[in-house]
């Protein structure tokens, strides 16, 4: 969708329909006034001011908690250098306020033992690091020091704390309180490779059997899963084997 200009209203900018990619809408009122539409659904309100430097867009605010004559009065106090007053600002929240909104960690739709691990991440890992932050305090070089010090000790934790921590940071741009992720394009930790599959020299423990492993071989069975699946099957055959004689000596009495 290309983008249009258009006087802004209430309603109009309430019906705004979200297209696969982020468009906006100027107004026809006040020059460099727009509303941002990401494909999200979120509604934001920006102000592109044109200086000695260049153009700059800011960042006014949500569209949900800001309406279109607070945004022009914002757009004016820029021009005219004036500092906004503390109902004027909008401030931008710290990380701990942010993830107190259990909408932020979207994780309705997820199993329960997914929310519980998801909310222990961010209580035991996140908050203490980044909770009384300031969402636009947040650098690159702070998440990358604290990623480093958990993989000394957890990598493979730390890579899945990392991956909460972008998606909330993608939350809060979408928001809004954010230009860009921080936590994005940090390199996760190697995974270890795993021996998963059986050698040609493995030996198998009996003709029969031979069928088993193979088949767990190709399905990715661990290796530690062969010797269980054997034992299973042999289990089951002697039982097979004593139903058999069982039903036998019956039919001979």
């Amino acid at each position: 969708m290309t983008a249009k200009k258009r006087r802004l209203t209430d309603a109009t900018v309430a019906k705004l329909i979200p297209a696969s990619r982020e468009y906006t809408i100027w107004d026809a009122r006040h020059a460099g006034l727009g509303v941002r539409v990401r494909p999200s659904g979120h509604r934001s309100f920006v102000y592109c001011r044109r200086g000695d430097d260049g153009a700059r867009r800011i960042t006014l605010g949500s569209a949900a908690l800001t309406s279109v004559e607070e945004a022009r009065r914002r757009c004016l106090a820029i021009e005219t250098g004036a500092r906004l007053d503390r109902t004027a600002r909008a401030p931008v929240p710290t990380f701990g306020e942010f993830v107190a909104d259990s909408a932020c960690l979207r994780l309705d739709r997820c199993k329960p033992s997914t929310r519980k691990g998801g909310r222990l991440v961010v209580r035991a890992r996140l908050l203490p690091a980044f909770g009384s932050l300031p969402l636009d305090r947040i650098t690159r070089a702070s998440v990358t020091h604290w990623f480093d010090e958990y993989s000394r000790t957890a990598p493979g934790g730390a890579n899945h704390a990392l991956s909460l921590l972008h998606r909330l940071l993608n939350r809060a741009v979408d928001c809004g309180h954010l230009q860009t992720n921080p936590a994005r394009g940090i390199k996760r930790n190697p995974r270890p490779k795993l021996t998963r599959f059986l050698s040609r020299g493995s030996p198998l423990p009996t003709p029969r059997a031979g069928r088993l492993w193979q088949c767990a071989a190709l399905t990715g069975a661990a290796s530690g899963h062969h010797p269980a699946l054997v034992a299973d099957w042999m289990s089951q055959e002697r039982g097979r084997v004593l139903f058999g004689a069982w039903v036998a000596r019956r039919s001979a009495r």
